[in-house]
């Protein structure tokens, strides 16, 4: 086989009905065709996937994939796109991530992984370069994101194998699950966790030691250079660096587009007190990054430092899950949001939409089409205690959880409220 320059050079087909798989080799011209990993998922989602199919049956098929540019030694590209038929609408589901999961997929010689059938009983699968393993995961099921990312690990006895975890939300088919790598890095839209755990599988760990090469190596460097040359140059690197994308909140309330309340107030006069800003200054202690050499390290790991939650850490948030459980249910207390989202990833959903039907059923319950009966809890603009309570009952579908882990679409069918 001639190694496709930039790439792996193989596609692994994962059987979980049959406990098979099979390498195949890249196929150039598809490679060409369709670049980078979604490209690539997409291309075979059209092509695999007949109209109709179930995205929680055996049929649908889950594909993950990277480009290119990803394994180079530049920090230019670390990005893993994980794609279905989505649970949540119908079509096309697909959603990214940066990790170093995609680095490791690479180093053994993959650029997808194409996951097809389903386990007769909890999986996880160990890929590399030689092949695949399937894991028993029986004492993994229930497990909690991070539970299950450790416990993978301390079982391989390798501090290096990327793993990727779903975690209970995605077992009890809640349609916004999402595939979460190094514990916090999410590819939490359209419901890609719903269906890898709809297959029985829990996780896949990848272990590679290999490398990729470049067509023109001195051409790659060059430019490289220039591109680094202008990331630092630019007056936004370090903003960016310090905050990531969790700066937007205040410049959301400076340009009158926030979430307020479910959209109904777009400035807020707390924006501060939850802001990206103040996260800056009061809670991050540490520059995080998506691989060794991100040219742009732009994540953050926090601790809370005082109050009745200190002790309290971990990484992000990122704007969207900020902005969800702040200023978009009405939340004032910075501390009780960064629990809460830590809360939601480790569950293993996807923050925006989980936010997104709380907010939702606030909204109800303001506009008095909902009550407090029907929600199971006294339900208010900002109160944290009945946020917390919601994701709960939304991860485990428990009560009106059962309903919001439809989404807003199938809920307010179920509801026959909130179409408007």
């Amino acid at each position: 086989m001639t190694r496709l320059k930039g790439y792996g050079g193989r596609v692994l087909r994962v059987d979980l009905t049959h406990r098979t798989y099979r390498a195949e080799e890249l196929d150039e011209s598809l490679a060409r065709a369709f670049l980078g990993g979604r490209g690539l998922n997409v291309y075979r989602l059209y092509w695999e996937v007949p109209p109709g199919v179930n995205p929680l049956g055996p049929e649908n098929k889950l594909m993950i994939a990277t480009g290119p540019m990803v394994g180079f030694p530049h920090g230019l590209g670390s990005r893993v796109n994980v794609t279905a038929r989505s649970p949540l609408t119908g079509l096309l589901g697909d959603s990214n991530a940066g990790t170093h999961f995609s680095e490791e997929m690479k180093f053994a010689g993959y650029d997808q992984i194409v996951v097809e059938g389903r386990s007769d009983r909890p999986v996880y699968l160990y890929v590399t370069e030689s092949g695949v393993e399937f894991m028993d995961a029986e004492g993994l099921w229930g497990l909690r994101v991070s539970e299950a990312h450790e416990a993978i690990r301390r079982e391989l006895k390798d501090h290096r194998v990327q793993v990727a975890v779903v975690g209970p939300a995605a077992e009890n088919l809640v349609k916004f699950a999402g595939v979460f790598f190094n514990v916090y890095r999410a590819a939490g839209r359209t419901g890609m966790g719903a269906v890898l755990a709809s297959k029985g599988v829990k996780a896949i760990a990848v272990r590679g030691d290999g490398y990729v090469e470049a067509a023109k190596p001195d051409k790659l460097l060059e430019v490289m250079d220039e591109m680094l040359r202008r990331i630092y140059e630019n007056p936004q690197y370090w903003p960016r660096r310090i905050m990531g994308t969790s700066r937007i909140l205040m410049a959301g309330n400076r340009l009158g587009f926030l979430p307020g309340r479910h959209f109904q107030d777009p400035v807020v006069d707390y924006a501060y007190d939850v802001s990206g800003e103040r996260l800056a200054r009061e809670y991050n202690v540490k520059v995080r990054a998506c691989s060794a050499g991100c040219a742009l390290p732009c994540a953050r790991f926090f601790v809370v430092k005082k109050g009745p939650l200190a002790g309290l850490m971990g990484e992000g948030p990122e704007y969207e899950p900020l902005a969800g459980f702040t200023v978009r249910v009405g939340n004032r207390d910075l501390d009780r949001a960064l629990k809460i989202i830590l809360k939601v990833s480790d569950y293993g959903m996807d923050a925006i939409t989980t936010s997104e039907v709380i907010a939702w059923l606030m909204e109800l319950r303001q506009r008095g089409e909902v009550s407090d009966e029907e929600v199971g809890l006294r339900l208010e603009w900002g109160d944290p205690e009945a946020i917390e309570q919601l994701v709960d009952m939304i991860a485990y579908r428990k009560g009106i959880g059962n309903v919001l882990a439809e989404g807003v679409k199938r809920a307010s069918e179920i509801l026959g409220r909130g179409r408007t």
